[in-house]
């Protein structure tokens, strides 16, 4: 359960999206389409030209995506403004999770982000039964709307040895640090300490 202070933030986000008449257009493995791909790739690459980074994914990897959505779950919550979609965030369906891990936006909303990254997926878990959402890994900002910072997992392979083996050193480190991070972060979460998990 959440602050009476924090309801009140997120109520004042979601009126935002809202007085600028945007709406969500939902879209899964039943109905996503190569265009729906190709819009949101646009986003993607968007956002991070913004940031002026380069994407780490390619459109391919969206296209196999889509020809493995029977298998892998994908859905896209799309917002509408004018009937224009104008940014749309990707998640996957697990068995008992939605996992948020893609976002791109042809514009910068304010709030924007977090009512199609993070609050319509709460309402798509709660409207399908969806035990649990996570929203992806890093960001402050997601305490502030409710989700508790959780350890989380990756793997890679590096080919070249030295470089796997410093890489091995760094990441022993690092985890010592995420995990003292990662107490420290539970202290300002926003739900009531009664109520944590």
């Amino acid at each position: 359960m959440f602050t009476s202070k924090q309801r009140k933030n997120i109520r004042a986000e979601r009126k935002k999206i809202s007085k600028l008449d945007i709406t969500f257009d939902i879209k899964d493995k039943s109905n996503l389409s190569q265009e729906d791909w190709d819009i949101f790739y646009k986003f993607y690459v968007n956002t991070y030209a913004e940031r002026m980074q380069a994407p780490y994914l390619n459109q391919e990897f969206f296209k196999l995506v889509h020809k493995s959505r029977e298998v892998l779950n994908p859905v896209i919550f799309f917002a509408v403004r004018n009937d224009e979609i104008i940014a749309g965030s990707l998640c996957f369906e697990g068995s008992d999770t939605l996992f948020g891990r893609h976002w791109g936006a042809s514009e910068n909303i304010d709030s924007l982000h977090f009512e199609c990254c993070f609050y319509q997926g709460i309402e798509y878990c709660i409207k399908n039964n969806i035990k649990f959402f996570d929203p992806g890994v890093q960001g402050e900002h997601k305490i502030r709307r409710g989700f508790e910072p959780r350890e989380s997992s990756s793997f890679h392979f590096i080919l070249q040895k030295d470089f796997r083996e410093a890489i091995q050193k760094f990441c022993i480190e690092e985890t010592k640090s995420v995990k003292r991070y990662l107490v420290a972060c539970q202290e300002y979460t926003p739900i009531k300490k009664i109520y944590r998990i």
